[in-house]
This record gives structure tokens, sequence and C-alpha cells, in this order.
């Protein structure tokens, strides 16, 4: 069983930085281009056409641009988060989410950076600050942000992606070498198993039906009460809590893969990695399943399913 988006099926999180770091390293990188544009128009306007701009003018208003952009870096990140591979309906919507979020940063950060210039001119003195709204002068701008949303959308994106690149094993990085494979079965092998009952009873209404724990496709929560699908379609709803069932499912396999959700690994036919560290199961019935980082994903299906 292999993963659909090239990713193994055994994912475990690499080193990655963390989100105020490349928030930082985005304010330096920005701070510094503001300077250098601001210093770059004024010299252009000396030498080439023979104008005196004010340097602390401009750098005001490269800094009402850093500033609105940085305010919406969330923005861009959540743009970035949505591609990822997988089925060609999967990166058109992608696509499409992304060219929507570049239009509505575009849109955000004239605004923003206007209103923040009209405000420091009146501080500063400068009088009043008058913003082209011409066609050409706003396809320029877009210009300019779908380059800088890219960017930085590309630094998030890649940043979460590193992370599901599959690192070397424990003994690797601290020296030692990696351990075999068979020598990791041996060792698992060799550890006390606790004993599976073979005997499930699900209460449904007022009736008790024993069934088989390796038919269970999905079950989840339903309110009061958990359903369960079996393999043919067969359903069952009993009153309870998802968590009282994950207790009783644990032997048997069955894992928690979302808030509302435990799946058995056996019935997952493909698995496609999101680079927030979600995930889209696919089942064997051929429904689509979000899978959560939050619920140790990666460990449990790493526990769970074996790639041949």
């Amino acid at each position: 069983m292999t993963s659909g988006s090239g990713y193994p099926l055994k994912p475990e999180p690499a080193t990655r930085l963390v989100r105020w770091k490349i928030l930082a390293v985005l304010a330096a990188v920005l701070l510094a281009v503001a300077v250098v544009n601001a210093v770059t128009t004024v010299d252009d306007a000396a030498r080439f056409a023979g104008r005196a701009l004010s340097l602390p003018r401009i750098l005001l208003w490269e800094l009402s641009s850093v500033v609105v952009i940085f305010a919406l870096v969330p923005l861009i990140r959540w743009g970035a988060l949505h591609v990822r591979g997988g089925s060609g309906t999967a990166v058109a919507r992608a696509l499409l989410i992304n060219i929507g979020t570049i239009l509505v940063f575009t849109a955000l950060h004239i605004a923003g950076m206007v209103v923040l210039r009209k405000i420091a001119h009146g501080i500063a003195g400068y009088g009043p600050y008058i913003f082209d709204l011409s066609l050409a002068n706003l396809i320029y701008e877009l210009r300019k942000d779908a380059l800088t949303y890219l960017l930085i959308g590309a630094t998030f994106w890649l940043n979460e992606s590193w992370s599901h690149r599959r690192p070397q094993a424990d003994g690797a990085a601290a020296g030692a070498g990696p351990v075999p494979a068979s020598q990791a079965a041996a060792a698992e092998a060799s550890l006390p198993q606790p004993a599976v009952p073979q005997a499930f009873w699900l209460r449904d209404g007022t009736t008790s039906i024993r069934i088989d724990p390796a038919a269970i496709v999905w079950v989840q929560s339903a309110g009061n009460y958990v359903e369960y699908l079996l393999t043919g379609g067969r359903r069952h709803l009993v009153r309870g809590t998802l968590r009282a069932e994950e207790e009783r499912l644990r032997p048997h396999g069955i894992v928690r893969v979302h808030r509302t959700r435990l799946v058995n690994p056996t019935r997952i036919t493909r698995i496609d990695m999101r680079p927030s560290g979600d995930a889209e199961l696919r089942l064997e019935t051929g429904e689509t399943i979000a899978g959560s980082r939050r619920y140790g994903l990666g460990e449990s299906l790493k526990q769970a399913v074996q790639a041949p």
C-alpha cells in the first residue's frame, strides 16, 4: 500500500523551522528590501530625472507597504498550505484558491498601505497622499504583489513539506547508523503481546450483535451515539462516546485519525499527505476521509500500516 502523493505510509516529522523564526527572517528581508528600494528610488530620480526626492518620505512609503505585507502573512500561509499533490481536482482547487487569495492579498495590501501613508503624511506634515487608481497602476501593483505572495508562500510550503520527509533512524542521527529492518522486526516480535479478546459485541437498539473487528471500516461520532461502518456497507448505531469505543477497539488495531473518526488501517488504500501534516485517507469503499496530525496520525499509521 503506497501513498498517492509520493510520501511513505509511515510518515515521521523532520526538522523544520519554527514559525516565529520564519516570521523573523521574513521581517528582516522585507525591511532590507524596503531600505534598498527607497535608496535606489531616490538615487535613480537624481541621476536619470534630475529630481530630488525626500528619502524619509520614500522610506515611509516602503515601510508602510512592508507593515501591511507582514500583517497579511497568515493569509499567504493559508493559501500556500492548500497546495499539495494528488488528483487533478485537488491541484485545480488549490490553483483557484491561490489565484483568489492573490487578488484578495493585493486589494488588502493596496488599501492598507494607502491608509497608512495618508495617516503618516498627516502626522509628518507632508500634505495629502494621493494614490493613482488607474488600471495600469493597479496591474503594476498586482504584478508585484503576486511575486511577493509566491515567494513568501513558497517559503511556508517548503518548510511544511520538509517536515514530511522521512528522517533517518534515531541511531543514525546519533552516529550509530540505522537499525536494520530485520533486527527491528525481531526486537518487536520478542516483546510480549497482550491478548486480544476475540468477541466484540455491539448493542444496536435492543439487539446485541457480535461482529468481527476486522470487518470494521470506520467508526465515527454521531452526537450521543457512535456509528459503525462495516464491510459490505453494513451500519450500526450504538449509544456511547467515541473515546469509550476507541478504548474498546484499540486492541484490535483500530486507530483514531481525527477528532470524530476512528479507522481500520487495513481498509486504507491510499494516503495523500498535506504540507500541514494532515492527510486525506482513501478507503477501500471509495470514500475519502480526513486525517488530522493532532491525533498522532503519523504514529498511528506507522504502527498499524505495514508498507510492502
